[in-house]
């Protein structure tokens, strides 16, 4: 008898703790994903008419509680901050500002939370893109770099933290500091295509590393990766006016061989100055301007 009822009492414990478990599976993980899905069916349209509302009245709320709910929150803000190709304008202006309080306020409640940090980052970066002057973007891109540099505080090696710090420092007028940045990035994983190419196109930038910054292009490139294709053709338009300029025939071909795969419209014309450089013939004057 005493058997039985003691196998009863387990059963009713484990019946219990499932009870328990199920339901904190539901309350804790299960309905805030639910909620997040629910409320991208009208999140689109929100960014769009910016309607703030439906941030504020919306069940997905702000309440901390678990480490998932807050990843879950994290993932809905930054999809607000990043909805627009556009970025930060007079349209979504109240939808960004929204967003970044909200954000702010959770990171109050949840110090060295670095996706929250990172969101930020980004959206005073982007706020700084759609400044009205001067001034203000620089006081944008300022309140980004803070925002990224405690972020990398807990995620020091992710590479979104990284690149979007280097490109907001450049921004900023610290372009030193953001080739510094990816350089060290590049010291700890040199086969991470996506820093070379950043510190290409940064290098671009600067007076007298043409050379480098078409290596570091070359090494990205090899990967065929494709992220900024407007920047990269600009790019290799400047290789070709410098290394035309110098008569550096080795890298002026890399510079044709490359653009003949991403500008290939034009592949006739590249490979028509390519037999110009192989002959030695003289490049006409359009690949010779300043």
């Amino acid at each position: 008898m005493n058997k039985i009822r003691k196998e009863n009492i387990i059963k009713v414990a484990f019946a219990f703790v499932a009870i328990f478990l199920g339901f904190s599976f539901i309350r804790w993980t299960a309905l805030p994903y639910w909620q997040m899905r629910m409320a991208y069916k009208g999140f689109f349209d929100a960014v769009i008419h910016e309607n703030t509302d439906f941030l504020e009245n919306h069940p997905i709320a702000f309440i901390p509680n678990t480490s998932i709910q807050q990843k879950f929150r994290f993932q809905f803000l930054f999809r607000v901050l990043s909805a627009n190709n556009s970025g930060y304008t007079k349209t979504n202006s109240k939808l960004y500002e929204y967003a970044i309080s909200k954000l702010e306020e959770s990171q109050l409640k949840k110090d060295n939370f670095g996706y929250f940090d990172m969101s930020l980052g980004i959206a005073f970066d982007r706020m700084g893109n759609g400044s009205s002057t001067p001034e203000e973007a620089q006081a944008n891109y300022e309140k980004a770099n803070e925002y990224f540099r405690k972020a990398r505080l807990t995620l020091p090696n992710f590479p979104t933290v990284n690149i979007q710090y280097a490109l907001t420092l450049e921004k900023s007028g610290k372009r030193k500091e953001a080739i510094l940045l990816l350089r060290d990035q590049i010291a700890l994983f040199p086969d991470f295509p996506n820093y070379h190419y950043y510190l290409g196109l940064i290098l671009v930038k600067e007076k007298n590393t043409a050379n480098e910054s078409l290596s570091e292009f070359e090494t990205a490139l090899a990967e065929e990766i494709n992220l900024e294709p407007n920047m990269t053709m600009d790019a290799y338009y400047s290789f070709l006016v410098y290394f035309s300029k110098h008569n550096d025939k080795q890298r002026l071909t890399t510079t044709l061989n490359r653009l003949k795969k991403i500008d290939s419209n034009q592949a006739a014309l590249y490979d028509t100055v390519l037999d110009m450089v192989k002959s030695g013939k003289k490049i006409p004057p359009i690949y010779n301007q300043n």
